[in-house]
């Protein structure tokens, strides 16, 4: 993954990748053009890489090719900047193809030839792409250090625009590690920086949803609501259907907390509709999920349950793990306090399971304890307490 699209990847890229397509073939006809007149030369080189670019995701396998090109004229030229470059966009190609120990050995690669070529630039990137990896991997900590490093160089070249991004990283690293108030004021951050050098408007609304969230977590719902609206607005006037329909629900979570079901009820059924009117499964689930739990929290236990069960089976088909574990404690959960425990502790079993696999400690911790609660139901009060143990041993490693 490049370094300008690894904080694009909570879901900008996706926004506007197809709109952008035909704009990207004028621009490889026009470069192809251009590379196809030069002589071998480090302008020649670029060309290639920009190529490479402008193909990463829209055509690997050409990109490819002009990738190896690439490194074959800088070995050529002899010119070391040039080849940490290519071997930088090896390490990005295979990371697309998930592929990390290529990636992970062209990576070094670069970081060799940028460090002997003192290309600041090349190096900065380096260890954004090193502070990405720690995070795929769960380690915040080392990914927050290198992250640092690049921020002080961000911030030294003066690329504010970058710089804005890099605070939303470091809110996400913040997140991830559950320190909710942390991450909020790194979003925050960000959004001035865009605010200040006039960013794009669906950078921002971005921000905006984020700082909703982190809101939320911290009980500050009035405020979260207030900047769900904003990003609403901004997604509305550049009709953006599929981020709309996700605000839409996020207002519908934000209402649920707020104890408001029929409002919360009426945003759900709104983002059904608009994920439905751009055929996006990830959004239509999400929608479902909140309809669950809406009509859960106000009583309507039938249809709490059918429609969390709706999301269930969607995002068996069409979402990823995480989601697959939030409908099965949400409905493990619904179950469980309609007296249906064996049916609870089968989806909360299978949800830690699950939640082992991919090492989220967050929905262990949860999952542990509605399994106790579950446990103390059936009066099974030894599993309970092994559970809540278990709980307790992971809220305090994450405290």
């Amino acid at each position: 993954m490049k370094y300008d699209s690894l904080v694009i990847f909570f879901g900008l890229l996706l926004i506007f990748f197809s709109p952008l397509r035909a704009q990207t073939n004028k621009k490889v006809d026009s470069l192809t053009g251009i590379y196809n007149s030069l002589p071998d030369n480090e302008r020649k080189i670029r060309i290639l890489s920009n190529l490479y670019d402008e193909t990463e995701f829209t055509d690997p396998d050409l990109a490819k090719t002009y990738v190896d090109l690439e490194l074959e004229l800088a070995k050529k030229l002899g010119n070391v900047k040039e080849i940490g470059s290519a071997y930088y966009n090896l390490a990005c190609y295979y990371d697309n193809k998930n592929n990390r120990d290529s990636s992970d050995y062209f990576l070094k690669r670069a970081k060799e030839k940028y460090i002997e070529s003192n290309h600041e630039h090349g190096i900065m990137i380096v260890q954004h792409f090193e502070a990405g990896n720690d995070y795929y991997d769960g380690n915040y900590d080392s990914a927050l250090k290198k992250l640092a490093t690049v921020m002080v160089t961000r911030e030294k070249r003066k690329e504010y625009s970058n710089l804005a991004y890099d605070y939303s990283f470091k809110g996400l690293l913040y997140q991830s590690k559950t320190y909710f108030k942390l991450a909020l004021e790194n979003y925050i951050k960000g959004f001035k920086i865009l605010d200040t050098i006039n960013g794009q408007e669906y950078d921002k609304a971005y921000f905006l949803d984020h700082m909703a969230g982190m809101e939320s977590e911290l009980g500050n719902i009035v405020k979260a609501i207030e900047y769900q609206k904003k990003s609403i607005e901004i997604y509305e006037q550049l009709d953006y259907t599929k981020q709309r329909a996700f605000a839409k629900i996020g207002l519908a979570k934000l209402h649920t907390k707020l104890e408001e079901y029929e409002t919360a009820i009426n945003f759900a059924y709104q983002g059904v509709d608009l994920a439905k009117k751009v055929d996006a499964k990830e959004a239509e689930h999400d929608a479902y999920s909140a309809l669950g739990y809406a009509y859960f929290k106000g009583g309507d236990y039938p249809k709490g349950i059918h429609f969390t069960k709706l999301a269930l089976a969607f995002r068996k088909k069409f979402g990823g793990t995480p989601d697959i574990i939030q409908s099965l404690y949400q409905l493990g959960t619904i179950l469980n306090e309609t007296n249906q425990t064996d049916a609870s502790l089968l989806l909360l079993n299978q949800g830690l399971v699950l939640a082992d696999t991919i090492h989220n400690t967050i929905w262990l911790k949860l999952l542990y304890r509605n399994r106790a609660d579950a446990y103390k139901r059936k009066k099974q009060f030894s599993k309970a307490l092994e559970d809540y143990e278990k709980w307790n041993t992971i809220k305090d490693s994450l405290s």
